[in-house]
């Protein structure tokens, strides 16, 4: 596959979520499998992504970024699969949540609790071109000078969704945002969903929902029909591997690994760019989960096109 290419003649094989020792300094401390994926353990990753044919990556912390990882496996683009990797963070964002607890006054009137807030995961993925400046100052933006994020939201260890639009402007870099859905119809605390459909439709701001935990058919059918509540037409729907130990990868850690029917990934029709997957976001055509062709040869053709 050619970076420098014009015209889409294989699609892209993705996995945007994948974990590294970096995530232990703030979301997962004590992961020992995840501790070790380092820097020095690259080549083992790099293995893996070839062998499940993967395209195009982005190495997603727990509101931190190491430059020097991304830049050492940026590097080993063009290796087996491996065509471009993309800089991103998952970042903890707290949104004020429209399910309210009612609770009774004295005067048995009812009241809403208005400070309600639900902590959604929202994976970034940044622009790389001409970026490097910009990218090698991300860190510091996320992050104080020990390496702690610099949450507003202390009590919940989350960036305020203000925060979190602050942050974004404050990289000067074009990114695409995805809305992280691994349930559906339980609510579970870190997913887009549990905001409610009215808030959950401003939080999907690039029509683009992330269900990078989904672990079996079941629920993501579920999540499907979730999507289908949302205002938006054709929210495109992807899954990544959110993988905590490089050994077992693609599977998330050793306790996935004899469910392999559970894991897949996702296709896209563009070229193995930030640009391509930009356009594959706003186009859910180009979108598929497994091993779906997108080109079909049988297809009807004009044998030639005259013009005057």
């Amino acid at each position: 596959m050619d970076n420098g290419a014009k015209i889409v003649t294989q699609p892209c094989k993705i996995d945007l979520h994948i974990h590294s020792a970096a995530s232990t300094l703030t979301k997962d401390t004590g992961n020992k499998e995840l501790s070790a994926c380092t820097k020095s353990e690259l080549d083992i990753l790099i293995s893996n992504l070839d062998k499940n044919a993967i395209n195009v990556c982005s190495i997603t912390d727990h509101d931190y970024f190491d430059y020097e990882l991304y830049k050492a496996l940026k590097s080993k683009e063009g290796e087996g699969a491996l065509c471009k990797v993309l800089p991103g963070v998952e970042f903890s964002v707290s949104f004020q949540s429209d399910f309210s607890n009612n609770i009774k006054s004295d005067e048995n009137e009812i009241e809403s609790d208005k400070g309600k807030r639900t902590v959604i995961h929202i994976v970034a993925v940044f622009d790389d071109r001409n970026s490097d400046d910009k990218l090698s100052k991300l860190q510091s933006i996320i992050c104080d000078s020990k390496g702690k994020p610099k949450y507003d939201d202390k009590e919940r260890m989350a960036f305020t969704e203000k925060r979190f639009t602050d942050l974004i402007r404050e990289t000067e870099l074009n990114v695409i945002l995805i809305g992280h859905e691994k349930s559906a119809g339980q609510e579970s605390k870190a997913d887009v969903s549990s905001l409610g459909v009215e808030n959950a439709n401003e939080v999907i701001l690039t029509e683009f929902v992330d269900a990078v935990e989904i672990r079996n058919r079941r629920k993501e059918l579920d999540i499907k029909r979730l999507i289908e509540t949302y205002s938006k037409d054709q929210v495109p729907f992807v899954i990544g591997s959110d993988c905590h130990d490089w050994s077992v990868y693609p599977y998330k850690d050793k306790t996935f690994v004899h469910r392999s029917d559970e894991v897949a990934f996702t296709t896209i029709k563009c070229l193995p760019t930030f640009e391509g997957l930009l356009m594959a976001v706003t186009d859910p055509s180009r979108i598929r989960v497994g091993e779906i062709a997108f080109f079909n040869s049988g297809a009807p053709v004009l044998e030639n096109l005259d013009l005057q």
